[in-house]
């Protein structure tokens, strides 16, 4: 992907049929295979303040979050969302606040990374799903579209 963006999105191709649209695979299906690469992540700041974010895998025992997630942590773990595994995170690979963009390394060599759409591809009115846990909700699934698209960042 060249562009990044901070909201982390699973881009769905459609088949158009004769007789309509048909989606390649059900959104139940679609929330099954997001929840097996998306974490919860449980952050312990230097204050002692517990707070929680959202990530999910992208390659073998790294995992892609928002920068802010992990923002002055002192310690953290990541539990799979809609399960009780949980591992520890080693530290982080890289971060850039500009883009609020954090990798993250975890013990855990054993999840799936997430597939993605090439972002070169992505246009206005395409349909996505997303899955996360907003406001400490696990496991929140979401249908939407693209709305505008960000260039240069």
């Amino acid at each position: 992907m060249k562009h990044l963006s901070t909201l982390f999105i699973l881009l769905l191709p459609l088949i158009c049929l004769a007789s309509g649209v048909v989606c390649a695979q059900s959104p139940q299906s679609i929330a099954q295979e997001l929840a097996a690469s998306t974490v919860i992540l449980e952050i312990t700041q230097h204050n002692g303040r517990r707070t929680h974010g959202t990530g999910f895998f992208i390659g073998e025992g790294i995992i892609a979050t928002n920068a802010h997630v992990i923002d002055n942590a002192a310690k953290a773990t990541a539990r799979l969302v809609q399960t009780q595994q949980t591992m520890g995170i080693q530290g982080y690979i890289a971060i850039d606040t500009q883009t609020d963009l954090a990798v993250l390394k975890t013990d855990n060599t054993n999840v799936p990374a997430l597939a993605h759409a090439d972002s070169d591809t992505i246009r206005i009115g395409d349909l996505i799903y997303t899955l996360g846990n907003p406001s400490g909700l696990e496991g929140t699934f979401s249908e939407g579209r693209i709305s505008n698209l960000l260039i240069g960042i």
